[in-house]
């Protein structure tokens, strides 16, 4: 029998970084959205335990995230997505796949959606 596929998502998680290219911009923290995707190669053990410590705690994961850019600046969109991705890879279990989407709102006359960047490791 095949394994079904299974995942974890982690939707619209809220951040506020040091983020822009003028130093001016960078000044206060300003308000990103993060969308995590992960794949698992195997379904989580906690699918049949129910047990935390059978799953990836997500939020322990976020609660890193947070500390890990605490005190971090950034100039672009894409550096700060790969900050995220490489941190967040070295977290997981091997073989995981990840996708992470930043979205970041700036102050331009028409845009209403945001400006969104991502990066993944996905088949």
């Amino acid at each position: 029998m095949t394994q079904p596929k299974s995942s974890l998502s982690i939707l619209g998680l809220e951040l506020y970084v040091h983020l822009g290219w003028p130093d001016q911009e960078r000044k206060e923290k300003q308000l990103v959205k993060l969308d995590i995707h992960l794949t698992f190669v195997n379904p989580p053990k906690a699918c049949q335990s129910d047990l935390l410590t059978d799953t990836i705690c997500y939020a322990g994961l976020i609660d890193q995230l947070h500390d890990y850019l605490a005190n971090k600046t950034f100039h672009l969109i894409e550096h700060l997505t790969n900050e995220i991705y490489q941190f967040l890879k070295s977290c997981l279990p091997a073989g995981t796949m990840l996708r992470v989407i930043l979205t970041k709102h700036p102050a331009i006359t028409g845009l209403t959606g945001g400006i969104c960047f991502s990066l993944a490791n996905e088949k």
